[in-house]
């Protein structure tokens, strides 16, 4: 397998776990934020940064870490590559949300009106 091969395969499944994140926190993200956020502004960018993370700490850790570099590469299939870049971009999902979900737990929200 060759290398772009290999890193199409880890762009791809990164981005079907990452979109998959997104999906399922962004309602309840949005109206925790909306809570703690005291403008538009703010509930806006948080919800943009937290986005761009879910996407980009997978993959960076996809990137890294899940695709092999020389001789190993050429001797994988698709198969078990992307069985690596699965568990390599679930990780790097964990720790987005890890991080992610240590910064929320410090917000103070606004009472409701």
């Amino acid at each position: 397998m060759s290398a772009l091969q290999a890193m199409a395969i880890a762009i791809a499944v990164s981005v079907c776990v990452s979109t998959i994140l997104v999906a399922g926190l962004m309602t309840p993200l949005r109206a925790v934020l909306r809570r703690a956020c005291p403008g538009p502004e703010g509930e806006n960018f948080w919800a943009r940064f937290t986005v761009l993370m879910l996407y980009l700490s997978p993959l960076l850790i996809a990137l890294v870490f899940g695709v092999p570099h020389g001789d190993v590469l050429v001797q994988l299939e698709a198969g078990q590559l992307a069985q690596r870049v699965l568990s390599s971009t679930l990780f790097g999902g964990f720790a987005a949300l890890a991080g992610i979900g240590l910064r929320m737990a410090t917000l103070r929200t606004l009472p409701r009106a």
